[in-house]
């Protein structure tokens, strides 16, 4: 199955691991294992109104998003990180949180598809 709107870019990561498969593999199985823990603990802290935590984690999260080649997940992650620190706007979080939830679980769905189709 092939994804029409794909969030990841698999060039930077291809270009990153040197087209080395097995570095490819373990850069995208650590991802995978990193993603959904990551994305429990934005939601939480978010639903906890922690604004600290929130950008906190926000903050880990983006440069991850940024070397996996998810640029869009990356500019929402920021978006958080900022409003966060700033104490402003604190109504557009909830909106950017949520899309940030749901890019992460398509990304999970990429990459699982990523990591059979290499093999």
């Amino acid at each position: 199955m092939k994804l029409t709107s794909q969030l990841t870019n698999f060039d930077v990561l291809n270009e990153l691991s040197g087209n080395d498969t097995k570095f490819l593999k373990e850069m995208l199985t650590t991802y995978l294992e990193q993603l959904p823990k990551d994305l429990n603990l934005i939601i939480t802290a978010h639903e906890n109104q922690n604004w600290k935590q929130t950008g906190d984690i926000a903050h880990s999260m983006k440069s991850s998003a940024k070397f996996m080649g998810v640029d869009k997940m990356h500019k929402n992650l920021s978006n958080i990180e900022n409003l966060c620190k700033d104490q402003s706007q604190l109504n557009k979080v909830e909106n950017l949180v949520s899309n940030v939830y749901e890019m992460g679980m398509t990304v999970i769905i990429e990459l699982k598809q990523k990591l059979k189709e290499i093999g």
